[in-house]
């Protein structure tokens, strides 16, 4: 089965094709994106972010410089900001937390008002689940067989009526809709937050999913459970209503993994031999724990 071609380490898969959709000058002070057109709405997506949380949040993420359009290209500016990204080393001690407080700064951020008027992240849990929901239908599997163990069991999990529970309008939250640690910039103290061309309203227990679960991150385990639980329960995901909608939302994402790893996606070939079961072992895993 493809969904569509997969960066081992860019959750977009499954929004749009692999092919780089812009190109990136890097300079001194400030970082160039250049869309082509028909590329344009992550553009708009990416601006749109960061000029909301350059006036509701400032300092959290890369300060808008300009956007113009021209010669059937959109290019934005933006401000470079200190600070190494958070990827390829444990998320522990200061760097989780500092991790996950860069995500409550932008559900804290944009008052309510304003989230009414813009768009879904892309691949948030409803679209996600219904695409899966139709890939999963359409799926054989004939190779490892704890890979096909999970491949069935999610999709009977996927086949229920309301698998992902909605969000409710506490979890609302301006997202750059992106799990990659990568798109978290850590300067020692603060991580803030680039690459928001997927960006748009998201839910706190989706956003805190797509980083743990995220390939880069769950596969090398990079965060452990241990140190995660009390960070959640700081941001209210542990218990309750919140807790199931965290774990459905963990499931769901890691269902989107694996599919992503298997045979004929290029997370396969992207990923150390065997990940495709690892996967799956953790999927079973969170998918037990749904009851």
């Amino acid at each position: 089965m493809t969904l569509a071609d997969s960066r081992g380490d860019d959750s977009g898969a499954l929004r749009r094709a692999v092919e780089s959709t812009h190109e990136v000058r890097l300079g001194r002070r400030t970082v160039v994106k250049t869309f082509s057109v028909r590329h344009g709405d992550e553009a708009e997506r990416e601006w749109a972010n960061l000029v909301l949380l350059d006036r509701w949040a400032p300092g959290s993420a890369p300060r808008p410089v300009f956007r113009e359009v021209a010669d059937g290209t959109v290019r934005i500016a933006m401000g470079r900001v200190p600070g190494v990204p958070l990827a390829g080393a444990p998320l522990t001690g200061a760097r989780l937390r500092a991790a996950l407080d860069a995500l409550v700064r932008m559900r804290t951020a944009v008052p309510a008002a304003v989230l009414g008027t813009l768009p879904p992240r892309r691949a948030g849990p409803v679209e996600m689940a219904e695409r899966l929901r139709a890939a999963l239908a359409t799926t054989s599997y004939a190779g490892d067989a704890v890979v096909g163990q999970a491949l069935v069991a999610a999709r009977r999990w996927l086949e229920d009526e309301e698998p992902v529970a909605p969000a409710t309008p506490e979890d609302l939250m301006l997202t750059h809709g992106d799990g990659n640690a990568a798109n978290l910039v850590w300067d020692g103290s603060t991580c803030r937050v680039v690459d928001h061309e997927d960006g748009g309203v998201g839910d706190l227990p989706y956003e805190v999913a797509d980083l743990v679960e995220h390939v880069t991150v769950a596969l090398p385990g990079l965060i452990a459970e241990d140190e995660l639980g009390p960070h959640l329960d700081r941001l209210g995901l542990r218990t309750g209503a919140a807790a199931d909608r965290f774990a459905q939302r963990r499931a769901l994402l890691a269902t989107f993994w694996l599919v992503m790893l298997l045979p004929g996606n290029r997370g396969h070939h992207r990923n150390p031999t065997g990940s495709d079961h690892a996967q799956a072992v953790r999927l079973l895993g969170h998918l037990a724990a749904l009851g």
